[in-house]
């Protein structure tokens, strides 16, 4: 949460999702009852770029916006249509000794879900439990 704090005080998710080398293909949200808050974390934090590409891609009522949330944040309504773009591993040498850079995308995601229990536990749990 402090991540979040450190650039948006005021939000108070219901929900955090992670994701390794995600590629979205075009979905709405319709569980969520507020904007989300998201940021792609690469493997090149303390140098640069780890890959090329990954917009996140948000449909709006006045056409489609690309926005490069590698190493910054946005902020957008995912009720509207939204996406990951295609992207590509920047391989390279760190910083550290002998650092290798995948080049891996690692996206942190907060929301807000209506009501805050909304979660479709047969996606958590196995079947039968």
């Amino acid at each position: 949460m402090a991540l979040l704090a450190s650039v948006d005080a005021e939000y108070v998710p219901t929900s955090i999702g992670f994701n390794r080398n995600f590629r979205g293909s075009p979905h709405r949200d319709e569980k969520d009852s507020g904007p989300q808050v998201a940021t792609a974390l690469s493997a090149a934090l303390r140098g640069g770029r780890g890959y090329e590409g990954g917009a996140l891609r948000v449909y709006g009522p006045h056409g489609a916006v690309d926005v490069d949330t590698q190493n910054s944040w946005c902020r957008f309504d995912g009720r509207y249509r939204h996406e990951v773009m295609p992207f590509n591993a920047l391989a390279g040498k760190g910083k550290g000794k002998g650092e290798q850079l995948e080049g891996v995308r690692y996206s942190v995601i907060y929301y807000q879900l209506s009501p805050p229990f909304a979660v479709d536990m047969g996606t958590v749990l196995p079947p039968g439990s």
